[in-house]
């Protein structure tokens, strides 16, 4: 597996389970068991500016994973160092992200975005007013929520297209809304 610079974020590791070096998993993908179809993939600590800088990524594979609770469980291996098997080496990749390279998913289906490709875009609404910047897509079971930030001033919109969201432009890196800056 190479590292081609285009990394899709698929979830976080968020936190220890059990003491052979098995963490748990905050998947972003849905159904949150997706994730585990990806034996291949790459982890990277947050750096200083939040996230993994692009020689940050390390290629990992996942050995073992399934659900637990309302949440997963797995184990990996990361580059040269071979599996991760006692607690104190997996305490060390709490917080890593997980993503695998774009060219091991399936491209987007016509009118299909992967929702990780609305980070770091910018909101405006319909009228050119401009909301700031997506940092995050949650879920919240019932749909998508986009995370966006200016100047400090967290806004949180709900991902329903044709309703909030009304255009999305990914060449121009440009998300338009129906909402108003004071909602």
């Amino acid at each position: 597996m190479s590292h081609d610079s285009s990394i899709l974020l698929l979830g976080h590791v968020s936190g220890l389970y059990g003491v052979r070096g098995w963490v748990r998993v905050h998947s972003y993908t849905a159904p949150i068991t997706n994730i585990l179809k990806h034996r291949d993939c790459w982890l990277a600590l947050p750096g200083a500016t939040g996230e993994p800088a692009p020689a940050d990524w390390k290629p990992a594979r996942l050995l073992s994973g399934r659900r637990q609770g309302k949440g997963l469980v797995a184990q990996f291996a990361v580059g040269e160092a071979g599996a991760i098997d006692d607690r104190d080496l997996a305490a060390g990749w709490i917080g890593a992200r997980i993503g695998v390279s774009r060219q091991a998913l399936p491209r987007p289906g016509r009118d299909e975005i992967y929702l990780a490709d609305l980070v770091g875009m910018a909101v405006e609404n319909e009228v050119g007013d401009a909301l700031g910047e997506i940092i995050n897509v949650m879920d919240t079971g019932a749909h998508p929520v986009l995370a966006i930030e200016r100047d400090g001033q967290s806004l949180l919109i709900p991902f329903v297209r044709d309703v909030y969201v009304l255009d999305i432009d990914l060449a121009g890196r440009c998300l338009t809304v129906h909402w108003q800056p004071d909602y």
